[in-house]
């Protein structure tokens, strides 16, 4: 028996011949009762034929979406049981064993020839944390599926079939990965409890952390710098509405005057920073804006979006001066070099591009070994750094395009970058952790756990004390920037937006007094440092 939406097919056809028929007959017969009656009827049938496509689709997603979350879910409870094992061993079992080892091992040796095995429980604890590490990402990923499906609810139907088909790409990616991960922990574990004497003198050169760790953390903070930066307020002094969807970049003016913001509704809007009024909104990208630059000179506004376009306006008028083509993916990240002649753009396409500001000319571009890129940032003596999904930040040579660097420590991928006056560069990731490096030595300072949530967004200040990170965890975060170079991992400031809504973006004005923040619903906040 044929299926509904066949039937319905039949008829339609079959009502678009009787419309033919009835036209002819009515020239004929001069009645045009004859061809309205059939051409109403097949008119009916094909609103009948949408409707029923269109639902029919709807529980396609609804299938499909059901089916990624019992997927992941799936890989979730297999993880869970290969890390049963290892996460039911207590610290007194694993030293109870070590301890059984050491003195099978003192029968075979002579007293002065014992190993102190206290390193290994040390190594074995390590482990332990990065296992808890890997579960920490299993629920980072868990609550970027839940943003996904909320997301694919306000989308029309064709939108929402793409966003599913990439966003599938890339988790099923993520959780791929898990279980080479675990692998590679447990070979960790074997090889330390394998170890023997050869790995004497290393076990007594191995730094075990004491009190005296921490206070050489309290001697690097200037105490009147940190008093006078926790004695700041900071306040809420207003909410803009404007936007109908992800505000997912933010730009101030070197001015201070002007706030731009570019969001997932396809608008870029230009507002008074003072007083929260919309002064313009610019209309042209076909798809979600990305990113959002504003020039030296306050004179040009570039703006990046997921149409794999790049265009430029004039600041004043709003009036579009250029669009830029050449990229294959979505434009994620756009900066502007410190002369104020070259775009910087980050593509999801593994590309970077170099364009001329003034002419619109592409320069340059840079495909070397790269994955999609999220995030672009430039250093003080001009290199570009860039990264994305693998984690790893790259620092590329402004005028050559060439490799300079290669910084390493993220286990996830990167959301943000930040580059503060003083040549450090901190990276946000999508499992919260917090990392900071030292230029141009590449030296992997420190790495925390910031955030619950994806790091989104993350800037310094203009005057390099403090770095400012907002998450999906609904918070947004002030560390203060010790004189030894480390990030406090206690946060002078937690400012909790409104609702816990998921903070998007943040910029800062160039005195430090004014902090914006953009969150998933469309709203922006007004920060003010009294």
């Amino acid at each position: 028996m044929l299926e509904l939406s066949r039937w319905l097919q039949i008829a339609e056809i079959l009502s678009i011949a009787a419309s033919l028929v009835g036209v002819f007959v009515a020239t004929k017969l001069g009645d045009i009762l004859y061809a309205t009656v059939p051409i109403a009827i097949s008119l009916l049938l094909n609103s009948v034929n949408r409707l029923y496509l269109e639902q029919r689709n709807k529980k396609r997603i609804k299938v499909a979406i059901s089916r990624i979350n019992q997927e992941l879910s799936a890989h979730l409870q297999t993880l869970e049981q290969k890390n049963l094992e290892t996460r039911n061993l207590t610290s007194q079992q694993i030293q109870a064993e070590i301890y059984a080892f050491k003195s099978e091992m003192a029968q075979h040796l002579s007293q002065d020839e014992a190993l102190e095995l206290v390193p290994i429980y040390d190594k074995i604890l390590e482990q332990k944390r990065l296992i808890q590490f890997l579960q920490e990402q299993s629920t980072s990923l868990e609550e970027s599926l839940n943003i996904v499906i909320d997301y694919l609810k306000n989308l029309s139907l064709p939108s929402r079939v793409e966003f599913l088909e990439k966003t599938s790409s890339q988790q099923s990616q993520k959780v791929a990965t898990f279980p080479t991960q675990l692998a590679e922990i447990t070979a960790r574990l074997d090889a330390i409890q394998a170890q023997t004497i050869a790995r004497e003198e290393a076990y007594l050169t191995t730094k075990i952390p004491s009190l005296g760790d921490n206070s050489e953390e309290l001697i690097s903070v200037n105490p009147q710098q940190l008093i006078s930066l926790q004695s700041q307020s900071w306040s809420c002094r207003n909410t803009i509405l404007g936007h109908s969807d992800w505000v997912r970049s933010l730009a101030i003016s070197f001015d201070g005057k002007t706030l731009i913001s570019g969001s997932f509704d396809k608008n870029i809007k230009i507002w008074n920073l003072s007083t929260g009024e919309l002064i313009n909104s610019l209309s042209g990208h076909t798809k979600a804006v990305f990113c959002v630059a504003i020039s030296l000179d306050g004179k040009i506004l570039a703006s990046g979006s997921w149409d794999e376009t790049i265009k430029l306006w004039e600041m004043d008028s709003g009036k579009l001066i250029t669009t830029l083509t050449g990229h294959s993916g979505s434009v994620r990240s756009l900066t502007i070099s410190q002369d104020g002649q070259t775009l910087i753009s980050g593509s999801f396409d593994k590309t970077i591009k170099l364009w001329n500001l003034s002419t619109g000319e592409l320069i340059n571009t840079i495909t070397d070994n790269i994955n999609p890129i999220s995030a672009i940032a430039l250093t003080p003596d001009n290199q570009i750094a860039s990264s994305g999904e693998d984690g790893i930040i790259r620092l590329w040579e402004l005028q050559t395009g060439k490799c300079s660097s290669i910084l390493t420590g993220n286990l996830s991928s990167v959301e943000s970058l930040a580059i503060s006056p003083d040549a450090y560069i901190a990276s946000g990731s999508a499992n919260g952790m917090i990392s900071l490096w030292q230029l141009p030595t590449g030296l992997l300072i420190n790495s925390f756990k910031g955030h619950l949530g994806q790091v989104t967004s993350g800037v310094f200040s203009f005057d390099g004390q403090t770095y400012i990170s907002g998450s999906s965890d609904g918070t947004i975060k002030i560390w203060y920037l010790q004189s030894n170079g480390k990030l406090k991992e206690s946060p002078v400031h937690i400012l909790s937006n409104q609702n816990s809504n998921v903070v998007m973006s943040l910029a800062v004005s160039v005195d430090g007094k004014t902090l914006v923040a953009a969150c998933a619903d469309g709203s922006i906040q007004i920060w003010k440092c009294d």
